[in-house]
């Protein structure tokens, strides 16, 4: 596991990496999502893995941009629910 100096507290905090379900997650709960997160270490890599066949929302891309989150694409290997996890 790779650490860097936290200039706050004078230790280390671990690299985190957070990958957003987001055909099933809300927007509106990012914010609080990177602060439980920070709470843990810093958040070095974000992915948001979606489909990217229909257009990102302005709200949620300006998200996106925002927080540095990077979208991923995800094909339907399956037709079933919960595909992007298969």
């Amino acid at each position: 596991m790779s650490f860097d100096k936290d200039p706050s507290s004078g230790g280390t905090a671990k690299k985190l990496a957070v990958l957003i379900d987001a055909d099933n997650a809300q927007p509106e709960i990012i914010e609080g999502l990177l602060a439980e997160i920070a709470l843990y270490g810093i958040a070095s890599v974000k992915r948001d893995l979606r489909k990217l066949t229909t257009p990102t929302s302005s709200p949620g891309k300006k998200l996106l941009l925002n927080y540095s989150i990077q979208p991923i694409q995800q094909f339907d290997y399956t037709k079933e629910k919960h595909a992007a996890s298969a």
